[in-house]
């Protein structure tokens, strides 16, 4: 009895959770879109991105270049590919 109790809590939150997240008009969660916002906000400084070719960019910040690939969601500074949320890099291209 106690484990149904524990699991129908779990299901009735689980239901809440869903429901809540159905109304929202962002895919991200609010802490990926926190993250966002502050790279955003870095990304102001860099200097017009020269494209190297398709969609390989040339990053340029304060003294620093970085090489940002579209294609294979890649960026030198590696920020894109660890945690899967765009760095200031690419959202400056």
């Amino acid at each position: 009895m106690l484990t149904e109790a524990i699991r129908a809590y779990i299901q009735r939150n689980f239901d809440e959770r869903i429901l809540m997240a159905s109304g929202l008009a962002i895919v991200l969660t609010p802490y990926t879109e926190i993250v966002r916002h502050k790279r955003m906000q870095k990304s102001i400084p860099p200097e017009i991105p020269s494209s190297l070719m398709y969609d390989i960019y040339r990053v340029f910040y304060f003294k620093k270049t970085f090489v940002v690939d579209l294609n294979r969601h890649t960026c030198s500074c590696r920020k894109w590919h660890i945690p899967g949320i765009t760095c200031s890099h690419v959202i400056a291209t």
